[in-house]
């Protein structure tokens, strides 16, 4: 559903607006972790990544975590204070950070963020980043990644 509202803000945008698509205007996700991997039940995983821009300068991020089962949200950090960030667990399978401060253009913005999984088994998190500035990303594939994880069940 996601993907089909930014096509047609896309389609929408470059019609009514004249907004243009630039081959260098690039939002990648790249390097994402878990650890510990396997982790016990009722503790938590913790994922890790990097996110580059191709340029130009990106205001408006959205980096969005979606799980396949309930999970509790910790905590988010980003240490290389490249871009500020708030952000809110908007369901039990959804972690949803937008970006209070600039991502320059050839810049990078490494973040971590913590969950508690609710459920054993394998826990699959999707994660996209996004912008909704004028100049829009053309190249989507690389906007997500797929990461899972193996959630023990701790012994009686």
């Amino acid at each position: 559903m996601r993907l089909f509202r930014y096509l047609l803000f896309i389609i929408l945008s470059t019609f009514f607006l004249n907004i243009t698509l630039h081959a260098d205007s690039d939002l990648t996700l790249t390097n994402v972790t878990d650890a510990p991997d396997p982790q016990y039940l009722g503790q938590d995983v913790t994922y890790s990544a990097y996110m580059d821009n191709g340029g130009p300068t990106k205001t408006f991020i959205t980096l969005t975590a979606t799980y396949d089962q309930n999970v509790t949200f910790v905590n988010f950090t980003s240490p290389g204070v490249e871009v500020d960030w708030t952000c809110t667990a908007t369901s039990a399978t959804v972690v949803e950070c937008n970006s209070t401060g600039q991502l320059g253009n050839a810049k990078s913005s490494e973040f971590s963020f913590s969950v508690t999984p609710s459920t054993h088994g394998i826990l699959t998190a999707k994660f996209e980043i996004f912008s909704t500035e004028a100049i829009l990303d053309p190249f989507l594939g690389d906007n997500n990644i797929t990461k899972t994880t193996e959630i023990i069940k701790v012994a009686d």
